[in-house]
């Protein structure tokens, strides 16, 4: 003979195996039930119309009632179930820094551009407009990156130029 699978059980108000939804809508269910069966134990009792104003067995009992004291949390009891949250910490972002090629007037135009073609994976021409831009103004703003990854580009770049022979200087600064 095969057993009998086993009915849920009943722990503390809200049957096992159930959501948090389904909990709350078995609570809400059971508490006028609950309530109803404290309203007939009281009715059994002859002086629960004298302690009911209202007098019908459905009305709800005063809060004051100072009958045995379990009678009056059962029609009291509700269960809140309050949902689960997660706290979650803000990251910040990290602060950004510019990485900013600084002009000489001994490194050729052609190697600049190839140290920003391999070093900041520009296209022929946006290296050679940056590369005018410092020729021009002095300094130019090539990328912005997070701290460590500007710097590791900044002297990336500097050290290919020192490597070359070229006074090449690529420099970082945080971004307003």
């Amino acid at each position: 003979m095969a057993p009998r699978a086993a009915a849920p059980q009943k722990l503390g108000g809200v049957r096992r195996g159930l959501t948090c939804a389904a909990a709350v809508r078995f609570d809400a269910l059971a508490l006028p039930r609950m309530r109803a069966r404290a309203l007939s134990t009281l009715a059994g009792r002859g002086d629960f119309a004298a302690r009911n104003p209202a007098g019908a067995l459905g009305a709800a009992p005063r809060v004051n009632y100072d009958g045995p004291p379990g009678i009056a949390s059962v029609l009291m009891a509700q269960t809140v179930v309050l949902p689960k949250t997660k706290v979650r910490p803000k990251t910040q972002r990290p602060p950004l820094y510019k990485v900013i090629l600084l002009n000489d007037d001994f490194t050729p135009r052609e190697f600049v551009v190839a140290v920003l073609k391999a070093v900041f994976r520009m296209n022929e021409d946006q290296a050679y407009n940056v590369m005018m831009t410092a020729h021009r103004r002095g300094a130019c703003v090539i990328a912005v990156y997070a701290r460590d990854v500007a710097e590791t580009k900044a002297k990336e770049g500097t050290e290919l130029g020192k490597q070359k022979g070229y006074p090449l200087f690529f420099t970082t600064e945080p971004e307003e």
